[in-house]
This record gives structure tokens, C-alpha cells and sequence, in this order.
């Protein structure tokens, strides 16, 4: 799950939080004696928040991500993905 915000949902609002992801799809792209590298794609839910006190709005929307993670063969279990390696796309908001 997507616990933290990326610059490309930062930019968005005043205040973005994440209130829901999940992956789509991923493959393992490269895997060796050592090293395990899956590919993969997803959608984070987010509410984007806007305005003060006395004149608060949130906007609910949707982007999708890619992510590159890493994994030890020796523990297939153990998958980390680093932040920067993950992008989202926000382009749709700018159409």
C-alpha cells in the first residue's frame, strides 16, 4: 500500500492524503543469483484538501502508479519499494 504522499500528489492540493491503494498488476522483470526486480502498476484513491478553517473543501480522485521493487531470492517474501521508485501520474488532473 501507498503510505506516503509523492510530490506528484503534494503539488496537487494544500494538504493530500492517501486513503486507499492497490496494485493492478505487476511481472518480474529480472531476477538472478541473488536479486529479484518486479515491475508493476496500481491506483492510489486520495482526498486533496483545499481552503481554511471556515472554507475547507476536499476533492476525491484517483491516479495511477508504476513501481520498480526488489526483492532477495533467498527471502521472496520480502519485496521492498522504495519511494523513488515509484511514479505516479498525476497528468490527468491537468487536462
Amino acid at each position: 500500500m501507498v503510505s506516503n504522499t509523492f510530490d506528484e500528489l503534494d503539488i496537487l492540493s494544500n494538504s493530500t492524503y492517501v486513503d486507499s491503494s492497490y496494485v493492478d498488476d505487476f511481472e518480474i522483470s529480472d531476477i538472478n543469483d541473488s536479486n529479484i526486480i518486479i515491475e508493476g502498476n496500481g491506483y492510489v484513491s486520495v482526498t486533496l484538501n483545499y481552503g481554511g478553517k471556515h472554507d475547507a473543501t476536499e476533492i476525491h480522485d484517483e491516479f495511477s502508479f508504476n513501481f520498480l521493487a526488489h526483492g532477495d531470492v533467498r527471502d521472496p517474501k520480502n519485496i521492498d519499494i522504495h519511494p523513488q521508485d515509484v511514479e505516479v501520474d498525476n497528468s490527468s488532473w491537468f487536462e
